[in-house]
């Protein structure tokens, strides 16, 4: 997952660009009663509602899913609908970490009319430059999402999806919107068609077994190699290696002014024996702005204190109340049970300026996604 700032960079980066238009149309392939079938009163959930216009918690459900469909669907160029089969699922969830949702291409195609030879494309991204449809009457995405962050007490915190459309999620809340935009997209061609987890080859899967249409644009500046150059093992390497694996399109490498700034600098001032400049990843929520100034204050080691229920911390739960943290910067060691973002809000919490998640990877840096 630790790609997924990245893959959002990419869209912003293509959709300032053109302006075009397709049709993106959502299938409901929930059984009745369930996902977008769920027949809850959405005013007995107003707070996850929002300004969503939904009566029922399917209709904000689909509501969501219609809306990134609309937006995605005036940022991409197609005369073929894409067809997105999509429901509402229990998904891997615990208290402290959880899969929100997932969505991909249901098939990909190579060397048909309008694509370059040798390369694989998902099959709503070679229908496009096909100008044709290819697949029948099939679904170009799959798209499944988490029921449990609704229904479950155990899933997240219990706080829920919010449906509002306004990007005015409560704290404790997950924002559906952008999740959909997000895995929508991974549907469309923004992702690789590679092996590249832990226990995969690192080859591609992917029509032909060629490179495809997006791995052709990752390119490691630690090896000067794009990834259709690599060896697989390679190339595995190279999925991990942050942040100096990039993307280098033209168009994106051309407007990439108009959207980033400099690069974080993480300095350690004193003391003098591990003083310096090191290399350091941000952590991907998008409201993430480092002052101009920069932020500068005394660390204190968070695994030493204790949670509220006088366990040692990790970070994943909620330290003693008393404001230990006020005005410093946390340093936590990554732990297995939660994501980053858990520390991060806990420490927030008890008036922490930022937090620092520290863990020693074979290459590349921790995983700060979510």
């Amino acid at each position: 997952m630790t790609n997924k700032t990245y893959y959002l960079l990419v869209l912003i980066f293509v959709f300032s660009s053109r302006a075009f238009s397709a049709t993106i149309l959502i299938q409901d392939n929930d059984d009745p009663g369930e996902g977008f079938k769920d027949p809850t009163d959405a005013t007995s959930i107003s707070a996850q509602a929002g300004n969503n216009p939904g009566a029922t918690l399917g209709e904000l459900r689909l509501n969501v899913f219609k809306e990134a469909a609309k937006v995605l669907g005036e940022a991409i160029k197609s005369n073929v609908t894409i067809k997105v089969g999509a429901t509402f699922d229990p998904l891997a969830c615990t208290a402290s970490s959880g899969t929100l949702g997932q969505a991909g291409a249901t098939a990909s195609i190579a060397n048909s009319v309008g694509t370059t030879p040798d390369t694989a494309y998902v099959i709503a991204l070679g229908e496009s430059l096909a100008g044709s449809n290819i697949n029948g009457s099939s679904v170009e995405i799959n798209a499944i999402f988490n029921s449990d962050v609704d229904a479950s007490d155990d899933c997240l915190g219990s706080g829920g999806f919010y449906y509002g459309l306004d990007g005015n999620a409560p704290a404790g809340m997950a924002a559906l919107f952008a999740v959909v935009l997000h895995e929508l997209s991974h549907g469309l061609g923004f992702s690789s068609l590679s092996d590249t987890s832990p226990a995969g080859s690192g080859g591609f899967i992917g029509a032909g077994g060629f490179p495809d249409s997006f791995s052709r644009n990752l390119y490691d500046q630690g090896t000067g190699k794009s990834w259709h150059e690599m060896a697989n093992m390679e190339r595995k390497a190279s999925a991990v290696n942050e942040p100096k694996l990039v993307w280098k399109g033209a168009k994106v490498t051309t407007s990439r002014r108009m959207h980033l700034g400099p690069a974080p600098e993480f300095v350690i001032n004193l003391p003098a024996a591990i003083a310096g400049n090191y290399t350091t990843v941000l952590g991907e929520e998008p409201s993430i702005v480092i002052p101009a100034e920069g932020v500068t204050a005394g660390v204190i080691d968070g695994n030493t204190f204790v949670d509220i229920n006088d366990q040692p911390a990790d970070g994943c739960s909620q330290i003693g109340f008393g404001g230990n943290f006020t005005g410093k910067i946390v340093m936590f060691d990554k732990s297995p049970g939660c994501g980053a973002a858990f520390p991060a809000f806990f420490s927030e919490f008890e008036g922490a300026l930022a937090v620092i998640i520290v863990a020693t990877t074979a290459s590349g840096l921790p995983d700060v996604s979510g």
